[in-house]
């Protein structure tokens, strides 16, 4: 028996390597190119591994508009994920502690708004902003990403408000505090890994948006890094060392942010999990 289950182990092992081996070998080949030369881009037969590495096209990224993208990124994400998990996660209270018929038929409403495709909503979207002359701005882009974000915060919050005990907002109820103040001061606390998986999830969203962005966007001022990794390729050329240095640029800071909050994501989905 002892046998089998070490047979089976190896087996499962084996099996993990091979996922990880085909979803790590398109970075590990992103990174190659980025630090190739450029005549080992276009050599044949293929060269996997560069003779003299170096760092020539993260210069030349460096050099043009590309900071300027990240520090659009940046901006935008963090200005959505801060609205949509401050709004969202008060209407996911209020769902959680206030149910009724209708609250439900809401929720049923609300899950809908984010099922419709992406590109279904990009001409409307588009008409609007350029109405209230807000296309090419941070505003358009961040009221895009707030309002496609809320179905999913609310959903998810509304599951975590669920775990906390009723019996501790009412006992903060009793000593005098508001129903805002219980909400601030015991649930949120309580529901703080939910809240932080909730928010590392939500980050990722925005960070790689790419449609919205280059529909919405039309100068530097306000092109994501997405857009502008994207305009790499062009009808003449395809910058492929350049577009792979970016890519390295603008992937390491949420590869280094997930791994700094794994912990919290963890203890948040599994939050309620175990029930004794």
């Amino acid at each position: 028996m002892s046998k089998v289950r070490f047979l089976f182990s190896a087996a499962i092992f084996l099996l993990v390597i091979m996922i990880m081996a085909v979803d790590l070998f398109p970075f590990l080949w992103i990174f190659l190119t980025s630090i190739k030369s450029y005549k080992e881009l276009f050599s044949i037969p293929i060269i996997w591994f560069p003779a003299h590495p170096n760092l020539l096209f993260y210069r030349e990224v460096l050099e043009g508009p590309f900071l300027n993208y990240f520090k659009n990124t940046v901006v935008v994400s963090v200005a959505s994920t801060v609205l949509s998990i401050g709004i969202g996660s008060l209407a996911a209270y209020g769902f959680s502690r206030f149910k009724s018929r209708l609250s439900s038929k809401l929720m049923i409403v609300v899950l809908v708004t984010r099922m419709f495709p992406t590109i279904s909503l990009i001409v409307p979207l588009f008409l609007i902003m350029k109405a209230f002359t807000l296309l090419d701005t941070y505003i358009a882009l961040v009221i895009v990403y707030t309002t496609y974000s809320l179905p999913f915060v609310i959903w998810m919050m509304q599951a975590f408000f669920s775990e906390v005990p009723r019996e501790v907002e009412e006992a903060a109820l009793i000593d005098g505090s508001s129903r805002l103040g219980v909400f601030w001061r015991v649930t949120l606390r309580l529901a703080a890994p939910g809240l932080a998986a909730t928010t590392i999830l939500e980050l990722i969203y925005p960070w790689n948006e790419f449609p919205f962005a280059v529909v919405l966007t039309q100068t530097a001022a306000s092109k994501t890094a997405p857009v502008g990794i994207a305009e790499m390729v062009t009808s003449y050329a395809i910058a492929w060392g350049p577009m792979s240095a970016a890519s390295i640029l603008f992937t390491v800071p949420v590869l280094a942010f997930s791994l700094f909050t794994q912990k919290f994501l963890v203890r948040g989905l599994t939050l309620g999990a175990v029930k004794g």
